[in-house]
């Protein structure tokens, strides 16, 4: 702008250009964020949607724009749009909103939401800005878990081998009948309960080695006879079998242990016997 106030024509094509690069700059991030975007009127149908959307779901930009957002859902996701949508607006806002999607293919999508209603200075509604993130596979993958997990305590409680999971301190996190049963202990006492109280006196040396072992030299798994002390007092020679399957701290695995007494043929006659085979007194 010139002294005398008036617009000169050099800084007007200056401010032109910054602006049209900075339209330029948001458009680009509108259509190339990663995340899928749409935005609403007051009717529920699309303004606008940006690339992710339309990759997400399988569609062109023109064969959408325009239509209600409910053509786009299952049939019972979309009877709870069309209650949720006006709460929505009157709100201003939405947070983890599961909505079933329908791609063009018609196969479909699990999709959590989250959005707000934008309003102009008089309260009045102008639109929406939503975003998406597609929740299907980590669902699956949940959902698998939960299957697995249940399929195993079915193993753990069931198996007659004595089973126990140790924590980070290497205390019983969980043990199975099979355990109490073996080492005279019910399963509340079991809980918690320090693997060193269940372990001979004259072996924890060597115990401690092994776990070591699991620590720092990346142990797998672990077999060995040793002697475990039961409740009342008395030796119990076992096989016992420690698997690492995880890590709750770098410096201490997560293991599972079982452990089975020795078939009568192979219970050692002496006490010396006993010993040697149960790594040792």
């Amino acid at each position: 702008m010139s002294r005398d106030g008036l617009i000169n024509d050099d800084s007007r094509s200056v401010d032109l250009a910054e602006i049209t690069t900075v339209l330029e700059r948001y458009e680009r991030l509108f259509n190339e964020a990663p995340i899928p975007y749409q935005s609403l009127d007051a009717s529920g149908r699309l303004l606008e949607v940006n690339q992710a959307w339309c990759d997400a779901l399988g569609y062109r930009q023109a064969e959408v724009l325009g239509k209600w957002f409910g053509d786009f859902m299952t049939p019972e996701h979309r009877a709870g749009f069309s209650e949720r949508f006006p709460n929505f607006l009157q709100q201003g806002s939405m947070g983890d909103v599961e909505i079933e999607l329908v791609r063009k293919d018609g196969s479909t999508r699990l999709a959590i939401f989250d959005g707000v209603a934008i309003k102009n200075p008089q309260s009045e509604f102008l639109y929406t800005h939503c975003v998406f993130r597609d929740v299907t596979d980590q669902l699956a993958a949940q959902r698998r878990l939960v299957k697995s997990e249940a399929r195993f305590h079915s193993v753990f409680s069931n198996v007659a081998t004595g089973m126990a999971v140790l924590g980070a301190e290497l205390q019983l996190e969980e043990a199975n009948p099979a355990l109490g049963e073996l080492l005279g202990y019910s399963l509340a006492e079991l809980a918690g309960i320090s693997f060193w109280k269940l372990v001979h006196a004259n072996q924890q040396s060597a115990w401690r080695a092994v776990f070591e072992h699991f620590t720092k030299d990346n142990f797998q798994s672990y077999r060995e006879e040793r002697l475990l002390t039961t409740k009342s007092g008395r030796e119990k020679c076992v096989v016992a079998n420690i698997s690492a399957f995880g890590m709750i701290r770098t410096e201490s695995p997560i293991m599972f242990c079982k452990s089975r007494t020795l078939p009568n043929a192979n219970r050692p006659k002496s006490r010396l016997r006993k010993a040697k085979n149960c790594g040792g007194r």
